[in-house]
């Protein structure tokens, strides 16, 4: 999950994510192997209390300097590294991806390659991108509260 990206769209509609519903969800898809939630550190006071109780690993991004003096986010770096490597694993079948940018797209493409069954679960922020290289019935609603 690329926290920043939907928190951030949930605030604006004035609702949070639904944590607990998402867990529900994911466990449609089958047995969750591991569940990610990608943030960047400056995020760490927003996030809900209940994460560890449904199984989420936190993940913290730290800021990066890239040759000037902007502050970058790394989330979507670490997500595409992290997220390639389990796609070696035989015994993941299938890629969650719970965001809605584009830059998911290398991920989602090497997952593919592989042989993994690949869904999206965002906003209707979805990229373009991502809705022409994924199936349509794989792209469900973010749950919001």
């Amino acid at each position: 999950m690329d926290y920043k990206n939907v928190a951030r769209n949930a605030t604006e509609k004035g609702k949070i994510v639904d944590f607990k519903k998402l867990h529900e969800l994911l466990l449609e898809f089958g047995e969750i192997f591991l569940a990610f939630v990608f943030i960047p550190d400056n995020y760490v006071c927003s996030l809900p209390n209940d994460l560890n109780n449904l199984g989420f690993e936190v993940i913290f991004c730290q800021k990066m300097t890239e040759g000037s003096d902007k502050l970058e986010d790394t989330v979507d770096i670490n997500m595409i590294q992290i997220g390639t490597r389990f796609c070696y694993f035989s015994e993941i079948t299938d890629i969650v991806i719970v965001g809605h940018d584009k830059h998911m797209a290398h991920l989602i493409k090497e997952a593919k390659n592989r042989k993994k069954k690949v869904s999206i679960i965002g906003t209707e922020k979805i990229s373009n991108i991502l809705r022409k290289i994924v199936d349509m019935e794989n792209v469900y609603n973010l749950p919001l509260k």
